[in-house]
């Protein structure tokens, strides 16, 4: 390569000048933060957005969740793009915190178990004791 070629390389924008320059894009928001499912829950309670599938819905009302209704005393819910329609519910946030510690202290045992084995172990499906398995090598 010649001389006069490897300085015009040189001479290139930087990547940090290239990532600071402005451009006519409009700022950009995140899906995540494009608030469609916001909605200001009640101090003291943590909401959730649950699926209208079998179960669901009842499943979480046993749990302690009651419904949020709109303005019409109508359940809040909002409509997927493939039909699915998701309802707001909310629970006093000191049960939702008993299911969290509920489900870290099982994930802790199972964890427990996995950093216990020994090598040709695993846990089985009862996830109660570690299972010798047999490897047989040819």
């Amino acid at each position: 390569m010649s001389d006069q070629r490897k300085t015009s390389l040189k001479a290139t924008v930087s990547r940090d000048e290239i990532a600071n320059t402005p451009t006519n894009r409009p700022k950009r928001v995140p899906m995540r933060d494009a608030g469609q499912l916001d909605y200001k829950i009640r101090d003291g309670y943590t909401g959730y957005w649950e699926i209208d599938q079998p179960g669901k819905l009842a499943a979480r009302e046993s749990a302690g969740y009651s419904f949020i209704l709109d303005a019409d005393d109508q359940k809040e819910s909002r409509t997927c793009l493939n039909g699915d329609v998701l309802y707001l519910m909310e629970s006093p946030s000191e049960f939702v915190k008993e299911d969290e510690d509920y489900n870290q202290a099982q994930d802790d045992l199972i964890m427990k178990q996995i950093n216990s084995l020994k090598s040709g172990q695993y846990v089985g499906k009862s996830q109660n004791e570690a299972v010798q398995r047999e490897v047989k090598y040819r």
